[in-house]
């Protein structure tokens, strides 16, 4: 029809986000809060692919051993954060801590402009600016 716009899209980069629920064969299987991702967006800089890659095996193993009926009581996991095995779990947390989950996507913007302000190697002054921590900022 003539004269009507199509919306915008909602947005441009599309962030690839955790999946709560996957299907492992041919069931949909819904991991338990506590063996989730967390949001990732890019400005928290999480090695997203590798994340995804250990999420995905995580899937399978919950999956699998929700069929075989071996799965462990959900105290045990929730403690652990995670059902996959040690050399496996210690890289996923490993990975978790690298990024930086506590930046929101203001204090990202903010500062990237106090970077511009006062150079990017002035971390003081952009702790400063930024109202936090400087033990916070200097590995951001």
């Amino acid at each position: 029809k003539k004269g009507e716009r199509r919306a915008p899209p909602t947005n441009y980069n599309p962030i690839i986000q955790p999946k709560k629920s996957m299907i492992v064969n041919n069931r949909k299987i819904k991991l338990p809060k506590a063996l989730r991702l967390p949001r990732m967006e890019d400005h928290q800089f999480y090695n997203r692919e590798r994340l995804l890659g250990l999420s995905k095996l995580e899937f399978t193993t919950y999956a699998t051993l929700k069929a075989s009926g071996q799965l462990p009581h959900h105290e045990i996991y929730e403690e652990k954060g995670t059902l996959l095995p040690d050399e496996f779990a210690i890289e996923k947390r490993e990975l978790l801590e690298e990024g930086f989950g506590n930046i929101t996507r203001s204090q990202y913007f903010h500062f990237v402009k106090s970077c511009a302000k006062y150079g990017r190697d002035d971390i003081v002054s952009i702790a400063a600016d930024m109202e936090l921590p400087v033990e916070t900022v200097r590995p951001y």
